[in-house]
């Protein structure tokens, strides 16, 4: 992907999406304040809405039932929503209850807990779920303040997305390419090793994302005419 702005988490996870899912979960509660829940009221997250009826809930339609004489009933009908199979929240979060007060875990890691739960009406107040481990919207952050477009021109966004897949790799794992370069291949019983020598880069060239950048460096051209750019320490 060429472009003279640097590569966006959203970028990262097009190529790589397993990048979405480095990191730690989220928390957060939802606690019904009030009684009754106005019908319309809606709770969202990640794209998720829950959003209250008065009346019987019905499974499949995310909504609960914001009629109940009491906020702890509301919060349990709320609760058996979130919970539902035939619903959209339960591959998302895990819950439970403790009066009017669920308490939530996020189900996906890493970029999904950069968000954050919204509520319509003050009857339902929210706390957490932004506040998981956003590895990767970190290294994102710190790719694109270590490439310059003034040295890598139309290859900004291949440079920074390399490098924030090259950071992932080294300090999290789990992200293909992440790996050293191959020693050895085995089909069925046969197998063979290989001598390989150690990369001669030692920030960049123990992923392959981080050679990908080398490489991707030796074809960009810097003139260095105001004192020198600098492209991820290396002076142009």
């Amino acid at each position: 992907m060429s472009g003279t702005v640097p590569a966006t988490a959203a970028d990262v996870i097009a190529l790589v999406p397993a990048a979405a899912t480095v990191g730690s979960p989220s928390s957060g509660t939802i606690t019904v304040a009030a009684t009754p829940v106005p019908p319309g009221t809606v709770i969202t997250y990640l794209g998720l809405t829950l959003t209250s009826v008065a009346g019987a809930r019905t499974p499949g339609s995310n909504d609960f039932d914001g009629s109940l004489g009491t906020t702890a009933l509301i919060a349990a009908d709320m609760l058996a929503a979130i919970q539902d199979p035939a619903n959209a929240w339960a591959g998302f979060v895990t819950s439970s209850l403790s009066g009017s007060v669920i308490s939530l875990t996020s189900i996906p890691l890493g970029y999904q807990t950069f968000y954050s739960m919204t509520s319509t009406d003050a009857s339902v107040t929210l706390t957490g779920m932004a506040g998981g481990e956003v590895l990767l919207e970190t290294m994102v952050g710190i790719a694109a303040s270590m490439v310059s477009v003034e040295c890598w021109g139309a290859k900004t966004c291949d440079a920074s997305r390399a490098l924030a897949l090259h950071f992932l790799s080294s300090v999290q794992g789990g992200i293909p390419g992440g790996g050293g370069i191959a020693t050895s291949i085995k089909i069925a019983d046969i197998s063979k090793t290989f001598a390989v020598a150690t990369p001669t880069d030692a920030l960049y060239g123990g992923t392959a994302w981080g050679r990908l950048y080398l490489m991707l460096y030796e074809t960009v051209y810097c003139s260095g005419a105001t004192g020198g750019n600098v492209c991820i320490g290396m002076v142009c």
